[in-house]
């Protein structure tokens, strides 16, 4: 802009004002309706849960909001499901390793833990530890030569055990050539059983097995109709590939209450390696 003064000419600078930015105006009926009514749904979502996550009754009528409240919840459903199966596989990683003699005592703990759930109503209530104790585990990894097998979840914390070889002769077959075996298979009780410790375990023995130049495999476990028989080990160990053995009447049942007793026997399972 120029202006004159005195007869001389003088600039004077332009200010711009730029103009203002905004987004369109939504005046559409139908999408202002819908955005309206997904607040009120989200509002009325939140407002409808309490602390404890369990639901309250509300007013709600409009059929759409209704349908906007679910679909809310349902997403919010599948993110905390979600969530939770990723906690889960991160909780479900284990390590299988070679006991040391300072996990014995932890490791005996689970042995008999899993044994006395299993068993735990058929046992007389004041019956002493069912299964083994320090001083047995320990000898039988100096004196006897078996290895003792731990697992570990991710918190370090033993949750499963396995002995290789047994330190028990069942059978006379585990005594034949190339033929190996295992026993007091256990995996803690409740919180850790089903999610695969027995079959991750039995694994690592056959593996052990088949570097020794094995070529057969057994174990061997209580079963009888009066027994709940939970875990189902028939069907477990056939799943890993073993087959029915003999079985072995036995009498002697010191821990086992007398109405339980009739008809117990031994079951043998073998596998080819």
């Amino acid at each position: 802009m120029t202006s004159v003064v005195d007869g001389s000419t003088k600039s004077t600078p332009t200010t711009v004002t730029p103009l203002p930015i905004s987004l369109p105006k939504v005046t559409d009926p139908a999408i202002l309706y819908h955005q309206n009514q997904k607040k009120k749904a989200g509002a009325l979502s939140k407002k409808a849960r309490n602390e404890n996550g369990i639901g309250l009754e509300t007013t709600v009528t409009d059929p759409y909001i209704l349908h906007l409240i679910k679909e809310t919840q349902r997403q919010e459903k599948f993110r905390e499901k979600h969530q939770k199966k990723q906690e889960k596989k991160q909780e479900y990683t284990y390590v299988i390793r070679k006991a040391i003699d300072l996990d014995v005592q932890a490791s005996v703990l689970v042995i008999n833990s899993a044994f006395a759930h299993a068993y735990s109503h058929v046992r007389p209530k004041d019956s002493p530890a069912p299964r083994t104790s320090v001083e047995q585990v320990l000898n039988q990894i100096t004196e006897q030569g078996c290895a003792l097998l731990l697992c570990e979840n991710r918190r370090k914390e033993i949750v499963g055990t396995i002995i290789y070889p047994s330190p028990h002769v069942d059978f006379d077959s585990m005594e034949e050539d190339a033929t190996s075996s295992f026993g007091s298979l256990a995996v803690w009780p409740l919180t850790e059983q089903k999610n695969g410790i027995g079959r991750m375990l039995i694994e690592e023995v056959e593996k052990l097995a088949k570097e020794q130049d094995m070529t057969k495999i057994e174990c061997c476990y209580a079963h009888g109709p009066l027994l709940n028989n939970k875990p189902n080990l028939d069907q477990f160990y056939q799943q890993l590939g073993y087959r029915k053995g003999v079985t072995k009447q036995r009498t002697k049942w010191y821990d086992i209450l007398p109405e339980y007793r009739e008809g117990l026997y031994f079951q043998q399972m073998r596998k080819d390696l």
